[in-house]
Formats: C-alpha cells, sequence, structure tokens
C-alpha cells in the first residue's frame, strides 16, 4: 500500500506539468461483469481524469486501475499528450512504489483492513485462497458519501449529548 495523495503532491512539487495533465485530462474508467450473489449485470462507467482536485486546489481522490481483470481504460487526449500523460503516471507509480512510501503488511486470521481506496493504492502478492490453505480474501466496498454522512450525523449527536 501507499499514499497515493502523497505521492501526488510530491510529483506537483517535483513537476507541476505532468501533475497538472494527471488533474487535468480525462480518462474513462469502465468495469463490465456479471454479479453472482444478485443474478445481475453490471456496466460502470465514469470519465474523470486520476487525479481530482477540490476547491483548495489540493488532490482529494485518485482514480487509477493498472490493468485488473474486468477493468478497462480509455484515454481521449491529443496525440501530443499522450507520452507525457504516462509519463506524470509511470513516475507516480514509481513515488507510490518507493520503499519509504510503501506499506507492506500481511494479515493474520481474524484482521481486518479498512482504507480510502480513492487515497491508498493498493495491490496485494498471490493468495494461496483455497479450502485446504486456510486463507480467504474478501472484499468489501463502502461509498465514501455514506461514511462521511454516518460521521457527520454521529459528531452532531456526540456534540449535543455533550452539550446536555
Amino acid at each position: 500500500m501507499a499514499d497515493g495523495l502523497q505521492a501526488a503532491e510530491r510529483l506537483r512539487k517535483e513537476n507541476p506539468y505532468l501533475y497538472d495533465l494527471l488533474t487535468k485530462l480525462p480518462v474513462t474508467w469502465s468495469q463490465r461483469g456479471y454479479h453472482a450473489h444478485s443474478d445481475r449485470w453490471y456496466v460502470y462507467e465514469c470519465e474523470q481524469p486520476i487525479f481530482t482536485v477540490n476547491g483548495h486546489g489540493e488532490v482529494d481522490k485518485i482514480v487509477f486501475s493498472e490493468g485488473v481483470a474486468g477493468r478497462s481504460s480509455f484515454l481521449s487526449v491529443d496525440p501530443d499528450q499522450v507520452h507525457d500523460f504516462y509519463a506524470g503516471i509511470i513516475r507516480w507509480i514509481q513515488i507510490c512504489n518507493e520503499a519509504e512510501n510503501r506499506l507492506e503488511l500481511r494479515l493474520e486470521p481474524g484482521q481486518l483492513l479498512i482504507m480510502n481506496n480513492q487515497r491508498i493504492t493498493h495491490g496485494r502478492g498471490a493468495i494461496n485462497d483455497t479450502r485446504e490453505s486456510g486463507r480467504c480474501l474478501r472484499g468489501c466496498y463502502l461509498a465514501i458519501d455514506e461514511v462521511d454522512s454516518r460521521l457527520r450525523y454521529l459528531h452532531r449527536k456526540l456534540q449535543k449529548q455533550t452539550q446536555e
């Protein structure tokens, strides 16, 4: 795992031009597949740059996937910008992969890892996910808006209780 936002900030300082390309050039992200548990097909698509910048000029979200099965991306930019765009991606990935920016861990039985998928870049090594191995990997996703909403609600509720 690596802090993708911190790596983006470092890229901004090192090479503002490449950073700027990753905040402005649109990428169409697409994932298609079948949810067996709900017996339905899905098509998820969005168009946005790799780095999303908030109103304060800071990157607050990263959307990136390196060829995960079932996912694809389509770049629709001026051909003159393609080389520099990929140079920006490559440099950002290099920063993420530097030893001082990486955290590698092995979860033990019963442990859970929770992360912000729009901040933390992540991958994994091979997992022998079989009954015989006793290991299994399960994913669960929460919409960040739902998490933020719940935190705001609980914070306000706690403030009310402490004022009473």
